[in-house]
């Protein structure tokens, strides 16, 4: 294995794998990149065996081989190599030599063999999404996905397809963000499945390129992602994915009009003395003012007033100030408004004058 390869290509490839390489586990392996070299360049694998990423970067090769590197070591040292072109030599024993200018590092490693088999697909079986699309719906929902997977809720968004239609939906039990779609790429057939936090969270990165459109294709029970010469493979959450349909309420007649950048910063500052654990802040609802309050019992209170627009009765009602303030920030709009239950029980928060984007949030109770 001999080639001489761009510093600045390797690095965004090794870039890509970081945050699919676990930080612990039982299986060593996994802390390794697959490095297999080709007439053509380098392709270049991590994997967790839950999600797998591959992209592919060109070189001068003079001889292929294939091997396995510790992730972390190889970044540290391409990184801080000069920028300029690397040269990389396989020995006949794991290891290789990496010479760029007057720098050179010998780097075992372990063989190719050891490395998980990559899950495989067929590129046949790939349609077009628009890339703007997906990083759209998954910036508006991905907060609402939980990290870890509680009683009413999975660690993984909802991904439906129907026409030219596609709608991401996330929900934690607490709160729920739906977002719609039309895009000019049609599915022929309806599809759902549930893409888990990691893949998403790996998936907004690659939506970060150039192009605008990425392939997708759902083969097994692994979704595939591929935009350029980068390949994003995800194993698909099994079970149920929560009825979120019954838990959107009914537009009410009772709603606030609101500049969403005013209550942003009114909630941020309320929010400094809420309390640690539940982050509740207190919403009171009169005929076009809000009015915001916070207690923490041992550091003191806050209140603020804004102006909105509103007609209805006082609600007195609670809010958690980070799930308020994380729906906010996925919105783009000037106005938002948000539909009052005076029974307490879910809230409808929109943007103005849209119906492709709800967020619901439960409420909490408030002295």
């Amino acid at each position: 294995m001999k080639l001489k390869v761009n510093i600045n290509q390797l690095l965004s490839a090794l870039q890509r794998c970081q945050g699919i390489i676990p930080t612990r586990g039982t299986m060593p392996i996994l802390s390794y990149v697959l490095l297999q070299i080709d007439k053509e360049g380098i392709h270049l694998s991590a994997t967790d065996l839950d999600v797998t990423i591959s992209s592919f970067t060109k070189a001068e090769v003079e001889e292929t081989g294939e091997i396995t590197l510790l992730a972390r070591k190889l970044f540290e040292i391409v990184r801080e190599m000069p920028e300029d072109e690397i040269h990389i030599t396989k020995k006949e024993s794991e290891q290789i030599n990496m010479v760029c200018r007057g720098a050179s590092f010998a780097l075992m490693g372990l063989p190719a063999e050891d490395f998980p088999s990559l899950p495989s697909y067929k590129k046949q079986d790939f349609f077009a999404l628009d890339k703007q699309v997906l990083a759209e719906m998954i910036r508006k929902t991905l907060f609402a996905v939980p990290a870890v997977e509680t009683r009413y809720s999975m660690t993984g968004a909802l991904l439906e397809f129907e026409g030219q239609t596609i709608s991401m939906v996330g929900t934690d039990g607490h709160r729920l963000a739906y977002f719609s779609q039309t895009q000019q790429h049609e599915v022929t057939q309806k599809l759902s499945f549930i893409l888990p936090k990691k893949v998403l969270s790996e998936l907004k990165k690659l939506t970060e390129d150039a192009s605008e459109t990425i392939n997708v294709s759902f083969q097994e029970k692994h979704a595939i992602f591929s935009i350029e010469d980068v390949v994003l493979m995800g194993r698909l959450l099994e079970g149920g994915f929560p009825n979120y349909r019954q838990v959107i309420p009914q537009p009410s007649s009772n709603f606030v009009s609101i500049n969403r950048e005013l209550l942003i910063h009114a909630l941020k500052r309320v929010s400094i003395l809420s309390d640690e654990k539940s982050h509740s802040v207190r919403f009171e609802l009169n005929e076009n003012i809000l009015a915001l309050s916070s207690q923490d019992s041992e550091f003191g209170d806050a209140h603020e007033e804004i102006p909105i627009s509103y007609s209805g009765p006082t609600v007195i009602i609670g809010f958690n100030a980070t799930y308020v303030l994380d729906t906010l920030t996925a919105m783009d709009e000037e106005q938002v408004r948000f539909d009052v239950s005076e029974t307490l029980g879910p809230c409808l928060f929109r943007p103005e004058g849209r119906e492709d984007y709800l967020c619901v949030i439960m409420p909490m109770k408030v002295d």
